[in-house]
């Protein structure tokens, strides 16, 4: 695959609709169908390895995109770890057959 997790950034419906409302100026119809061709919430919250609330506060966002963040910085460490182990043994034959 092209990526090793997903994450959605996720808030009810209702709630992305009020925002919607303000920041675009938009007709409520208009958002509404863009929301209704997106993919479900619950089949997209079902295939996310990681969910960011963004039901909060700014503040309360924050946080979360700090926690996730250090998650992350720890994963990739995990993960190139364990690919230079599984690595090592084709770099030392390489290494063998240049000499």
């Amino acid at each position: 695959t092209l990526t090793a997790r997903t994450l959605v950034v996720d808030a009810p419906e209702d709630l992305q609709l009020r925002r919607a409302l303000a920041r675009d100026g938009s007709e409520r119809a208009t958002i509404e169908s863009i929301i209704a061709a997106q993919m479900p919430r619950q089949q997209l919250l079902a295939l996310a390895d990681d969910t960011l609330d963004n039901s909060g506060s700014w503040q309360q966002t924050l946080q979360a995109i700090e926690v996730l963040h250090q998650h992350y910085i720890q994963y990739a460490a995990h993960h190139d770890a364990i690919h230079s182990i599984h690595t090592l043994p084709d770099m030392q034959k390489a290494s063998s057959n240049d000499g």
